[in-house]
């Protein structure tokens, strides 16, 4: 997500540096350099979710990991149990 965000942020850039080059009024440098601010917030906020995504992420695999090895002990111990559910 956060590699979708910084090609964005980069397109969104390169439009405003253009519309800075070609328009010199107050109004206008003041709304880019809001859009500029607003630009870097978003940047920051994408790499924030990004890395709360991934230690999600990694948890859930943790988690997997352990339910199945939870799964594999459970079935040394109960062989007769899985052959009967199982069949």
């Amino acid at each position: 997500m956060e590699q979708e965000i910084t090609g964005i942020s980069k397109d969104v850039n390169r439009l405003l540096q253009n519309t800075e080059a070609n328009y010199s009024e107050y109004y206008v440098r003041t709304a880019i350099q809001e859009a500029v601010s607003l630009l870097g917030e978003i940047e920051m906020l994408a790499r924030r979710l990004d890395d709360q995504m991934y230690e999600k992420v990694s948890g859930l695999k943790y988690a997997v990991s352990q339910y199945a090895l939870i799964d594999k002990q459970v079935e040394k111990l109960a062989p007769d149990f899985f052959v009967f559910v199982r069949s």
